[in-house]
């Protein structure tokens, strides 16, 4: 293992920056990482916030790598849930002696545990299939690719959160603009059924006096008694007229108010004469 060099740590702190998407982010690592780092898989576990065990978040290789996946921990099974307790790199340089991983395609183990604020937020494996290529001297350097995984977590989970965050303010606004819609049109049918009832009961009585007196002035003219056909055209005039103040009223309203009328229908309360 090489030392990271300054430009790969810049290269670092630009993924950080530039990139959103958590796939990315850690695809774009690990390919950085596999210049200063030999292995032929890498598995990443983050620490699920709810339930406390590991899940696997990004693999690179066809096997997730782990060792022991009968052993029970609290976070879950496997080496993976035992080394987060740990706050260093777990390098295991030879394990074909004494039991090599799957299809011994694993003689060489390191696991990084990664810790940011005094918070663990999850472990990085790399494995080997050739014994001797992580050794207890690189600790120092494995230590440095854990603090930069970490924060670079650490960035996905804020990230995670705060687009989590946005998408259920979305939704309260969402839900708020449809009760906000359904209010003002509950509000502007009440408003439609007042209307309809104030008409209908201020115009109701004059239009059935037009009504009456057209149908008296149509039977005097069949009957051939001029002389009370003016009378009932006074009287239509005088409820038109009526029926053109009611509506002028209407118009004019600019605050209104509403009296009761019949079980739960409302009226409005037209000025008086």
């Amino acid at each position: 293992m090489t030392q990271l060099s300054t430009r790969q740590l810049a290269e670092t702190v630009t993924i950080l920056q530039k990139i959103s998407d958590p796939d990315t982010i850690y695809e774009a690592i690990l390919d950085l990482l596999r210049s200063v780092v030999v292995f032929d898989a890498a598995t990443l576990f983050e620490r699920d916030r709810e339930s406390g065990e590991l899940v696997v978040v990004h693999q690179y290789g066809d096997q997730i790598v782990d060792l022991a996946p009968e052993a029970e921990f609290d976070t879950g099974n496997g080496l993976s849930s035992w080394i987060c307790r740990q706050k260093t790199p777990v390098i295991l340089e030879s394990i074909e002696k004494s039991r090599a991983g799957r299809d011994h395609q694993i003689n060489s183990f390191v696991a990084l545990p990664l810790w940011t604020r005094d918070e663990f937020s999850g472990v990085l494996n790399f494995s080997h299939h050739e014994p001797g290529q992580y050794l207890m001297e690189m600790n120092a350097d494995f230590q440095v690719v854990g603090n930069y995984l970490a924060l670079a977590m650490e960035r996905i989970q804020l990230h995670n959160m705060v687009r989590l965050q946005n998408d259920q303010l979305r939704e309260t606004l969402r839900q708020l603009e449809a009760a906000q819609q359904k209010l003002i049109e509950k509000e502007r049918l009440a408003a439609v059924g007042e209307i309809v009832v104030t008409v209908n009961h201020e115009i109701n009585n004059p239009l059935t006096a037009i009504m009456g007196a057209a149908e008296l002035a149509q039977a005097n003219l069949r009957m051939n008694q001029p002389d009370n056909i003016e009378r009932h055209l006074l009287m239509i005039l005088k409820s038109a007229n009526r029926i053109q103040a009611i509506t002028q009223k209407i118009t004019a309203l600019k605050k209104t108010q509403t009296i009761p009328y019949i079980d739960e229908y409302s009226m409005m309360e037209l000025p008086s004469d």
